[in-house]
């Protein structure tokens, strides 16, 4: 081994020199291999180490962030106002339901413009005890459903109200009789007044305001 070195030419040459010059090349030869080092292995590392430090200071100022809105979020529904908030919205949400149930239901009790004449007939033609002295009907009414926080019936600009007033005479029991009469029709009758105006005992004069309603095309 000791042989193998003495034939290398940088050994041979180390030794050539002198005690300073030999040290100034080892010291340029260690030199160069820290560079080396340093540009193939602790910058790539240092460089990574930064990246990763950066990226835990990311992940914690998202964790802090999280944390203040959860926080927030927590104190948020924790208060009266939002309490009362959801309560409101419960509120609109159980209207609309209502609303839509309503809106179906007089849907289904629209009454057609050639069902008029049978509707009129069948109000003449009772059986209940009263007497019927007069029956006027009114010009047709744009009808305008309810309003209930924007809520419209759908396709309602085509829907009249169709006023009857009936007068009629008859004892308390005979009156009630044919309110029941009415009520049993496959029409729907939708009640706006009623006067009671006895006359001689037990008979009384009654004049009934109602109303249907019909699309304008029916």
């Amino acid at each position: 081994m000791a042989n193998l070195m003495k034939n290398i030419p940088i050994k041979k040459w180390i030794d050539s020199r002198n005690s300073r010059e030999g040290s100034l090349v080892l010291a340029i030869v260690l030199a160069f291999i820290y560079f080396i080092w340093t540009l193939l292995f602790y910058m790539p590392l240092h460089g990574k180490m930064i990246s990763l430090n950066n990226q835990e200071q990311q992940l914690l100022t998202q964790l802090n962030q999280q944390e203040q809105q959860a926080a927030s979020l927590e104190q948020m529904i924790s208060s009266s106002s939002f309490l009362n908030q959801l309560a409101t919205q419960k509120k609109l949400i159980d209207e609309s339901k209502e609303a839509h149930k309503h809106f179906e239901t007089i849907a289904l009790h629209l009454v057609s413009r050639k069902d008029l004449p049978k509707m009129m007939n069948a109000i003449l033609n009772q059986q209940t005890g009263i007497i019927l002295t007069s029956m006027k009907t009114f010009p047709e009414e744009h009808w305008k459903g309810p309003q209930i926080d924007g809520l419209s019936f759908p396709n309602e600009e085509d829907i009249y109200k169709y006023s009857i007033q009936i007068d009629f005479q008859g004892s308390y029991f005979s009156t009630i009789d044919f309110l029941s009469y009415l009520e049993s029709l496959s029409w729907h009758f939708y009640w706006d007044s009623l006067e009671y105006k006895v006359l001689n005992y037990p008979e009384a004069e009654v004049t009934l305001r109602l109303h249907v309603l019909k699309r304008s095309v029916s």
